[in-house]
């Protein structure tokens, strides 16, 4: 699966979802060090998406190769 295509799910998964209060600890650092630490987040945030993605896919994959054994999940 592209890059380009997965970056899309993502930005479309993020776009869709709530804020969230930062920390307490959080909000008593620097304007910077705020977007530092949501800038890292953000890229986790991305990668976790992006490796649960591939992951559900080849789950799929995998499950829909079964189909000739047992009826795979198109049954």
């Amino acid at each position: 699966m592209g890059t380009d295509v997965l970056q899309f799910l993502y930005s479309l998964w993020a776009g869709n979802r709530g804020t969230v209060e930062l920390p307490e600890a959080i909000e008593k650092l620097t304007v910077e060090e705020q977007q530092e630490i949501r800038g890292h987040c953000q890229n986790i945030e991305c990668q976790a998406f992006d490796v649960g993605f591939k992951t559900a896919v080849q789950f799929w994959n995998q499950l829909d190769s079964t189909e000739e054994i047992c009826g795979g999940i198109t049954r």
